[in-house]
């Protein structure tokens, strides 16, 4: 559950790119803190699905089978938006082989299997 700060650092990340005229596909783990800082940010459009877990804790299984989702569903979602994906440390960290600080945004491009290369970060204080 997301506290107080959380909700309305949620917001803020909305706003700011609401603020920018960014409208984006959204996809984010299925655990309640990322569904509702997804939800909060950017409405009710989110795409998730149960591999899409905190694999900090996973055997090399569901390690993998967390890499194959969160590819598969980026690449999908690759257009003419951005896509945001709302996932904790350890799966960004995963992803795009950067060490993400809280509240960091990672901004990438993915190439057509859903693989990223970063291109910067932004901190949006709460």
């Amino acid at each position: 559950m997301l506290t107080v700060e959380g909700k309305e650092h949620a917001r803020k990340i909305g706003e700011a790119f609401a603020d920018h005229g960014i409208k984006a596909s959204v996809i984010s783990s299925p655990m309640c803190r990322c569904r509702d800082t997804a939800r909060i940010a950017f409405g009710e459009a989110v795409v998730t699905d149960a591999a899409l877990r905190e694999i900090a804790t996973a055997d090399r299984e569901r390690t993998r089978a967390f890499e194959r989702k969160a590819q598969s569903l980026i690449a999908g979602k690759r257009g003419s938006s951005p896509v945001v994906f709302v996932s904790h440390r350890p799966n960004i960290d995963l992803l795009s082989m950067e060490l993400v600080g809280e509240g960091e945004l990672v901004v990438a491009r993915a190439n057509e299997n859903g693989e990223l290369t970063v291109l910067g970060k932004i901190q949006i204080l709460p």
